[in-house]
């Protein structure tokens, strides 16, 4: 589970999301389910113990964002975009590096278990 604030502009959206991975041991693959929260409900939810994970998302050409890391990952940029089908041709960037798409140790939940910081 991960509680979520996005803020874009000035508008501000929290939200509750769930992962469940269609494939097992791989992260490539999830279904997602989003619950969309009041600011009241955000707010009691941050008091629940934690793994935090901080990251600013940019868009990008192509249907990519791009995740700036902060915090004990400060340096870390990962590239995500969704596709339909993983198994057809995909144009990369050239600015792309290494593909990490199957790998554990760059998921949302692993990422955040790296963090010292547990709230």
């Amino acid at each position: 589970m991960r509680l979520r604030r996005v803020t874009v502009g000035a508008e501000r959206v929290h939200k509750l999301t769930q992962k469940i991975r269609l494939v097992a041991n791989d992260p490539a693959e999830v279904a997602t389910t989003n619950i969309y929260l009041e600011p009241h409900e955000y707010q009691a939810m941050l008091l629940l113990p934690a793994a935090v994970l901080v990251k600013t998302r940019y868009a990008q050409e192509a249907g990519f964002v791009i995740d700036e890391f902060h915090g004990p990952l400060h340096g870390l940029w990962l590239a995500e975009i969704e596709v339909v089908d993983l198994q057809a041709p995909l144009r990369l960037p050239a600015w792309l590096g290494q593909d990490v798409t199957h790998e554990e140790r760059y998921s949302g939940g692993a990422l955040a278990r790296q963090n010292p910081k547990i709230r």
